[in-house]
């Protein structure tokens, strides 16, 4: 017997769960009424949550100590809220590409927008990070230039030092050089 045959048989209610979920089916309205979830867009995933608590309220013993309607609200609620969650995350979408093709009078634009979610974009602008960092380890001695790769790796000062074998005096002195170079190099000023 296969994996998926075996846990459709264990997804299927049994007699006494159908006949459980039939008894208690109006459980589902009122629960829906309580949360404001509305009843004719919800009604198949507070369907699905429901028959989802009753077989768990029967098949873990431990359950049974709570009232149903406790494991019966928290089971609907999750499966409504998550599909409205997915609407919105959705809806939300679409909005962000309709409104790279169309401006705000209505009008289609004639490019496109990058999607910010472009990989090739995102390999880009790593590049052009890159560029600067390049341009200031151009300028730093070889020692320099390690202790600024692990300014950049988010090492700290006494750890940097200790890895370099460097006084405080020497990292101080290289670090105000660090500095200086970083400063003319993001302002383009010249010493």
């Amino acid at each position: 017997m296969t994996d998926k045959k075996k846990t459709a048989r264990e997804t299927r209610l049994t007699e006494r769960e159908k006949e459980f979920a039939a008894q208690n089916h109006n459980l589902i309205y009122t629960l829906m009424r309580q949360y404001h979830i509305p009843i004719e867009e919800y009604y198949g995933e507070a369907a699905h949550g429901y028959l989802l608590a009753v077989r768990k309220y029967h098949r873990q013993p431990k359950l049974r100590l709570c009232r149903f309607s406790v494991i019966a609200a928290q089971s609907i609620r999750c499966y409504c809220y998550n599909e409205m969650d997915s609407r919105k995350r959705y809806a939300g979408h679409i909005k962000d590409s309709l409104n790279e093709v169309i401006d705000a009078e209505g009008n289609e634009r004639g490019d496109f927008q990058r999607d910010h979610r472009d990989p090739f974009r995102e390999l880009e602008d790593q590049e052009e990070m890159k560029r600067p960092c390049r341009e200031i380890r151009q300028s730093l001695s070889g020692n320099q230039q390690e202790q600024f790769s692990y300014l950049l790796k988010g090492y700290k000062p006494k750890e940097i030092r200790q890895k370099l074998k460097k006084g405080l005096a020497a990292y101080k002195e290289d670090m105000e050089y660090i500095k200086r170079t970083v400063l003319l190099s993001c302002t383009g000023a010249t010493e």
